[in-house]
């Protein structure tokens, strides 16, 4: 059964590495969310520790949004901030998502399932 959306968001900005269940969980998440063949090739749960794979995923899921990382590059775990939104230029946005973690991947994810969860509320997606 996959966890909800918010409590999978708050893991990933907690863990780190995450866990493969917890991936395999955002995974089937982003998966339900796609448009079927929108991915040259078969997305894999573990493809999900990739910065340019979640970047791709937004770009699939909410095509057209800015994305905007903050932060600091430091071993063994940076502190990273990012954050999906409709328009650069507009300042009173419905929504931002936002997602924070120790790697700019699970920040972007976190960001990304957060999107997911309020978009699907508002039946803007599928």
């Amino acid at each position: 059964m996959t966890k909800n959306i918010e409590s999978l968001a708050k893991i990933l900005e907690a863990d780190e590495p995450a866990d493969t269940l917890v991936l395999q969980d955002v995974h089937e998440v982003f998966r339900n969310h796609l448009a079927e063949g929108a991915l040259p090739r078969a997305l894999l749960a573990e493809d999900l520790r990739r910065t340019d794979t979640i970047i791709q995923l937004a770009d699939l899921i909410v095509p057209g949004w800015s994305i905007q990382i903050r932060g600091k590059a430091l071993l063994p775990n940076g502190h990273w901030q990012c954050t999906l939104r409709r328009s650069e230029s507009l300042d009173k946005e419905e929504f931002i998502g936002i997602g924070m973690g120790a790697s700019l991947a699970m920040a972007l994810a976190a960001a990304l399932l957060r999107t997911i969860g309020f978009l699907s509320g508002q039946g803007q997606i599928g």
